[in-house]
């Protein structure tokens, strides 16, 4: 039976030799997010620590290029409109208005879903709590939620009381690239942190404030948004690949769930 994690650190330490950290996949060939373990002949790693040990490794050798900033020192943080359900129910249009409610259900796996009500109109004071392109939401009470708005076009999308609007300063952060910390094992455990344990967990406004991003190379802005727009840039490639991926995962799925009714047409004549 192989040795745990634990007890083989435990042990490397006794004998004088402390485990080194490094990312495994570089010399195996094998792709971060399916790696289950390797055994480089000192040990094995296994799957239920392997995030542990990312953000371990990222912020013991990783992070020594990078910087720590409070989130209020590069982004403006607003508020979600406060609405009463009834007067949303009552809004709510029966076909595409162009105007849009967004609510914490209406985000999944880090993306603003387009099943959003549609609203008959918008009220003037809800202008200024609609999103901008690349405005970033994060969700206020419960779980961790994050979502980027992109390619809104002439949308109009009114965000609710539940729900935080991060509107980063574009001089200073690439939005794809706060979009990438937010959903990473790092960014997630950072909110985690500031969110206030209780029934429902919360997230006060001075924790995400003061919430740290890491940033390339902080005293060379200009460095640091060159670093930044190459890693988005990464990002999006393989964000488009996934989403690519998912349409032909979604046409197979239609495929299979009409196999059995073509069958019968079929047979039947």
């Amino acid at each position: 039976m192989p040795e745990k994690p634990g007890a083989f650190r435990r042990r490397l330490w006794r004998q004088g030799k402390p485990p080194v950290l490094f990312f495994p996949w570089e010399d195996s060939g094998a792709s971060p997010p399916f790696y289950a373990g390797f055994d480089p002949g000192f040990g094995s790693l296994y799957l239920w620590e392997f995030e542990l040990f990312l953000v371990l490794f990222y912020t013991s050798k990783v992070m020594q290029n990078f910087t720590d900033v409070p989130l209020k020192e590069v982004a403006k943080i607003l508020r979600g409109v406060v609405t009463k359900p009834q007067e949303i129910k009552e809004r709510t249009a029966p076909e595409n208005s162009g105007i849009f409610f967004l609510t914490v259900s209406d985000i999944q796996e880090n993306y603003l879903l387009p099943s959003m009500k549609c609203l008959k109109n918008i009220e003037p004071r809800e202008e200024k709590h609609c999103l901008m392109e690349n405005d970033i939401v994060i969700a206020k009470m419960g779980q961790p939620k994050t979502g980027l708005a992109r390619d809104l076009g002439k949308k109009k999308i009114i965000v609710s009381q539940n729900l935080y609007i991060l509107r980063f300063d574009f001089g200073r952060v690439n939005p794809v690239y706060a979009r990438a910390f937010f959903e990473s094992a790092l960014g997630l455990a950072r909110l985690e942190k500031a969110y206030v344990k209780a029934t429902i967990p919360t997230l006060p406004v001075r924790n995400l404030e003061n919430l740290l991003i890491p940033l390339p190379e902080p005293e060379n802005i200009s460095l640091s948004l060159e670093i930044q727009e190459g890693f988005a840039g990464k990002y999006l490639e393989v964000e488009n690949s996934e989403q690519n991926y998912r349409l032909l995962a979604e046409e197979e799925k239609k495929k299979r769930l009409c196999l059995f009714s073509d069958f019968i047409s079929g047979f039947f004549g």
